[in-house]
């Protein structure tokens, strides 16, 4: 077994009333080293087992990996910037990976062999930039631009391969990604009860939010015709993006206005079935045996993101939303029915919205252009491999494969 829990807090804060030339507030990934530098963040748990007796083998691996990171750049609620140039940064860049396999991909054992591979991904938090509510900005010197900027690049690699050899056998292999991070770039509201009250700048006001992330979930049962088991690869990714930029004060800019999201989403699920495919029904099989099959692996990620929530003060924990579980998934079903066996099921539920926006009530006088632009390109695939079943064995389960790809893609710009 392989566990990894993080919570990583990387906070630059400005709080106060400040007369400067320029400001800058900036909280971004270090990048280390010369030609082979670290760039990002790596949150990795990598799993691999294997155990053999006369009796019993045993080669199960179960690798966790649970993020929960924050990355804010920003100026504080009630606080006053005079004269100069202001820029509020935010960067995050990571990696999270969680690999589990059994030794060679087989156990082996002549009697009661178990093999079952699990890997869990959690990634959680956000990256945000904000000057926050009933803040004053007054960038009055000549020129000066107001610059709030909030970027997010993620990569998460969730893999379960292997399977398991003998006459008792569970489900061999499986991968659970759960992913739910927001890239947020804000200008905060004033109190309800104030006077109105604008952000002057004599330049250029950005805000703009920027994500990229690529979410790789794969399980693959074992390709041994020896010591294969009979059981399901599942796969099952659990993802929530949000990328926003939004002004919710009043604002008097002397150039250009520009609020702007732009997203780059690629999700990709993937399951194999082993050579000896899924169980055969029977008496005992539920008619509903694939969606119970991934409800029981919605259960686990449901338990592990709560687990990653309570290990530090991210955001996903700050947020208050605790008590939520994970997105419920699609069901399995046809025309005739709900699908009870297969050798592999893969399921993406996915919700990607990104946003550029202004409060409704906000008042802006612009020098320059106004511009508000959202930008998305999101790939989904969920792909169920049956193929790898071998008809020739007698041994041999069910082939059948399971593939639901439910994706929610928002791009709007008001």
């Amino acid at each position: 077994m392989a566990m990894n829990q993080v919570s990583l807090t990387n906070a630059a804060y400005l709080g106060g009333t400040h007369t400067a030339d320029k400001f800058t507030v900036e909280a971004v990934t270090l990048e280390t080293g010369g030609e082979d530098a670290d760039k990002e963040h790596t949150h990795t748990a990598h799993a691999v087992s294997g155990a053999g007796s006369a009796a019993v083998g045993v080669a199960g691996s179960l690798a966790i990996n649970l993020s929960d990171s924050t990355t804010s750049a920003r100026i504080g609620e009630g606080a006053q910037l005079n004269n100069g140039a202001i820029s509020v940064n935010a960067v995050e860049k990571a990696q999270n990976t969680a690999k589990a396999e059994p030794v060679k991909n087989q156990a082996t054992g002549k009697e009661v062999g178990i093999g079952a591979v699990t890997a869990v991904n959690v990634a959680l938090g956000e990256t945000r930039a904000e000057i926050g509510d009933w803040a004053v900005i007054r960038a009055d010197k000549a020129g000066a631009d107001v610059s709030i900027s909030a970027t997010g690049e993620h990569t998460v690699t969730t893999e379960a391969q292997g399977g398991a050899a003998g006459d008792v056998a569970v489900t061999p292999a499986v991968a659970v990604t759960v992913y739910e991070r927001t890239t947020l770039a804000r200008i905060g509201a004033v109190a309800w009860d104030a006077e109105p009250q604008a952000a002057h700048v004599t330049g250029d006001l950005t805000i703009q939010a920027q994500s990229k992330e690529n979410i790789t979930t794969t399980a693959k049962g074992s390709t041994d015709g020896n010591t294969a088991a009979v059981g399901a690869a599942v796969a099952l990714a659990l993802v929530d993006g949000v990328t926003e930029a939004v002004l919710e004060q009043d604002a008097k800019v002397g150039g250009k206005l520009t609020i702007a999201a732009q997203s780059l989403g690629k999700a990709l699920t993937h399951a194999a079935a082993g050579i000896k495919g899924g169980k055969e029904k029977d008496d005992s099989t539920p008619a509903d045996g694939v969606d119970k099959k991934v409800q029981e692996q919605s259960a686990l990620a449901a338990k592990k993101r709560g687990e990653a929530k309570d290990i530090g003060s991210g955001a996903a924990k700050a947020a208050g939303d605790d008590a939520q579980g994970v997105k419920p998934t699609p069901t399995a079903e046809t025309a005739e029915g709900k699908v009870a066996v297969a050798g592999a099921v893969a399921v993406n539920a996915l919700d990607f919205t990104t946003r550029a926006r202004t409060a409704d009530d906000v008042k802006i006088i612009a020098g320059g252009e106004m511009q508000l632009t959202a930008l998305s390109n999101i790939d989904t695939e969920a792909k169920a491999d049956g193929s790898t079943v071998d008809g020739r064995n007698y041994q041999v389960g069910v082939g059948a494969a399971v593939a639901i790809n439910q994706a929610s893609v928002v791009n709007r710009a008001y």
